[in-house]
This record gives C-alpha cells, structure tokens and sequence, in this order.
C-alpha cells in the first residue's frame, strides 16, 4: 500500500523537463522544469522533443470549457472560461474572480503542461506499481493481516452497559514503526435499540476529531457491521509520530445501550477459550497494535478531552469490536529512498511516452515523425525480441534489478532480505 498523492508531490521535481528553446513557441510551467537531479526527461531518448510531445497531445482548442460563475463552488483543478481566457482552480473557491491578481487561487490553465504533467505522474506511478509487484513476486513485501476481526462471537444480550456522561471507546496504540498501518476496515456495534450512534476518530496529537461518522444502527441485539477504512498510521501530516488514536462513541443522548462481550484485553487470549482464529489473529497484531478499552467523563463539544481522565476497563469491549488490518505503507519509503528510483523513472516516463508517439492516437504527425516509423520507434523501445535483449525497455528492467538489490532489508518487516538459503552441487 502507498499513498499517491504523497509519493507525487515528493517525486515531482525530482526529475524535469527542459523548457522550449523557442520563447515564442508553447511553454511549461516553472514546476515542470525544475530538477532536484539535474537530469531531464528528454536525455533519455531523442525523439523526446517537445515538439514531437506537443503533436500528440489532444486538441484542448476544441474544449469549450464553462463560463466562469460568481455564485458556483468551485474544486481545486476545474477549468473555467473567463473574459476569454481559461483558468484553473488551484484549491477550492467561491466568488474568487479568475484574473484579479489571485495567484493563489486561480492560474492561466495551461494545455500542453497539464497534459505533460499527468503523463510524468502516471509514469512515477507506473514505478511505483511495478517494484511493488516485483516484491510481492518475490515474497518479499506483505501484508501482515487482512480484515481480521478483534473476537469471535457476541455479548449476552442482558450483559448491558449503562449509560452515563461519558463517553466510551477504545485506545488504540500503533506500532511505532515507519512503515507500518493499522487500517479499521470495519467497525461493528451490539446495542439493544436501534438508532444513529456518532463513532468519532480523535488522534492525542490533535484536539479536532480526524473522523465523525454517523451510524444508522437497525440490528437490536446483533452486531451490526459498518465499512470504515480508517488508516492509523505511526506518522502522518495530519497526526504527530507516536501517541494514541481514540474511537470513541457518547453515551448520552445515544439510543439504548451497548452489550458488553466478556474479554480480557489486557492479557493472552487463553487457548482454550476462544477459536483457533481469534487466537491466531491476536498472536498477529498483537506485537504492532495495542487495543485499550476506555471510559472518560463527557466534556461539552468534540474536541479532544484530558486523556489523563481514561479510565481503562480491560474487561469490557464498550459494545464494540473491530475488523482490521495491519500492513505496510511503503510511502515513507518511497519518499525518503526517491534518488534511488531516478534512472528507473526517467525510463519508465520515456517508454510510456515513446510508445505513444509510436501509435500517435491524436493522428497529427510532425516532420521528426514523418521519417520515423512505428517500427523504428518499437525497436528503440524493445530492441531486437528475437535475439539479443536490447532497447530502453531491457535498460529499465535492469535498472529496476538494481533498485530491488540496493533497497533489501532497509525495513526490517516490509522489506525483508529474502534468503534463498545455500545451494549445493557437484563439481
């Protein structure tokens, strides 16, 4: 697992592309040029002029984008028309008028860098997914557990927990591990009464709730399972690394009241008291998550109370269980380790971009292609399928090769030495 929007805001400006030479002719935004390598995309082949880029991007001169509206709400990135010129949102607006000196908040949309942008990120994306795919190959990146519930099973239904101003949940400490994420996949709930039930996700860093969701229970007596998928990472941009996440539910003003399941979370599952699966899972997470059930006193609003008030009760699960999974996030990886991914990323964006010149889907040819055939263009990217290996594509093959070597056991559970063990044979 990754995420992109991270791994792209950091490998951007890794590598750049060289501005037109031609000030009269099209030209990239300043971000796209910008290389923290000093390496550009058009050293890696000749054809990766942006003349020949530019012949087979589409025609946005055919887009009629929408006029420009004092009252719409408008999203980061929506292109609109205003006084003949179009623009781009660069983050949410209203009002904001496209041109007043608003740098900020809108920018001239420009076809030709928009266009070559997305193509470099699918290209940092394409990277990304084919060295993943490469360890999983190789067995040598996992996923540790996959939608696993906490327990077995359901409480008494006359096993209740009284209601009180209070609020109650669990504390749930992450691995203090870059690299590891426990994700709640599901969030499964046992009252008597049906009803909403406000499930709210606060972090110890942060006095705002990262997460508020409202809950239509309908299952009186039963557990009633609801999606989630919360990542709680170690770190993030919105938490501070270490401390405790909190899910939590208040038990005023919440329709009848939670059934209490018997367990121990404060110590081992005992062999013999629960299915060979719930033990097995415990012995799983055990070591990179902590469960810790919690009562505090109510406190006006939703921010975050004083954590010093918990009061832990280790044998009350607060009528809540947890189906979760635990995993590695390799994007702290990506983003710490993205020199080593330079050559491998110049190539990938190169393939991707040669092939397409190769089969021109827009069907607008320049004079660099008229001499050029598809043939040709495959050969760059291929080389010679019937004999020896050659071409870019080999090149980035045995880059990548090279990557996979550099980068074994740099995370000690995500990314293990694979050990292929010692081989004997004769002489």
């Amino acid at each position: 697992m990754y995420r992109a929007s991270a791994i792209l805001e950091s490998w951007r400006g890794l590598i750049g592309w060289r501005q037109n030479y031609d000030p009269n002719g099209k030209q990239l935004e300043d971000e796209m040029v910008e290389s923290a390598s000093n390496m550009f995309y058009q050293d890696e082949h000749p054809m990766l002029t942006l003349q020949n880029l530019e012949s087979i991007m589409p025609d946005y001169s055919l887009v009629n984008y929408p006029a420009w509206d004092i009252a719409t709400n408008y999203k980061a990135d929506e292109v609109v028309k205003n006084a003949g010129v179009n623009y781009k949102a660069k983050r949410d607006n209203v009002g904001l008028i496209p041109g007043d000196n608003l740098e900020d908040d809108w920018k001239v949309f420009n076809p030709f860098s928009e266009w070559l942008k997305q193509k470099t990120d699918a290209g940092i994306i394409d990277t990304i997914i084919q060295f993943l795919e490469k360890k999983e190959l190789n067995k040598t990146a996992k996923t540790i557990i996959e939608r696993k519930s906490l327990f077995d099973g359901i409480g008494k239904i006359d096993d209740t927990i009284p209601n009180k101003d209070r609020r109650a949940g669990f504390e749930i400490v992450a691995s203090r591990s870059m690299g590891l994420t426990v994700r709640l996949d599901r969030i499964g709930l046992q009252r008597t009464t049906a009803g909403d039930v406000t499930i709210q996700l606060h972090h110890s860093s942060k006095e705002m709730p990262l997460k508020t969701l409202i809950l239509s229970f309908t299952k009186p007596n039963s557990i009633h399972w609801f999606d989630l998928g919360w990542d709680l990472p170690y770190i993030s941009d919105d938490t501070d690394g270490g401390g405790a996440y909190y899910v939590s539910y208040k038990q005023t003003g919440t329709s009848g009241l939670a059934i209490k399941k018997e367990k121990e979370w404060n110590e081992a599952p005992c062999e013999g008291c629960v299915s060979k699966t719930e033990l097995n899972t415990w012995k799983a997470y055990s070591p990179f998550v902590e469960f810790h059930p919690f009562t505090v006193p109510e406190i006006d609003g939703e921010n975050l109370w004083d954590i010093d008030d918990n009061r832990y009760e280790y044998s009350s699960n607060q009528g809540l269980n947890f189906q979760i999974s635990l995993y590695c996030d390799y994007t702290d990886f990506f983003t710490e380790q993205r020199d080593l991914f330079k050559s491998v990323l110049r190539k990938r964006v190169a393939i991707n971009l040669l092939r397409e010149l190769a089969y021109n889907t827009n069907s607008r040819i320049n004079q660099s292609e008229s001499t050029v055939t598809r043939q040709q263009l495959l050969y760059e990217i291929d080389g010679d399928t019937r004999g020896r290996k050659t071409g870019i594509n080999h090149d980035y093959i045995q880059s990548m090769d090279a990557i996979s070597l550099n980068t074994e056991g740099l995370n000690r559970l995500c990314l293990p030495c694979k050990s292929n063990g010692i081989r004997y044979r004769t002489v």
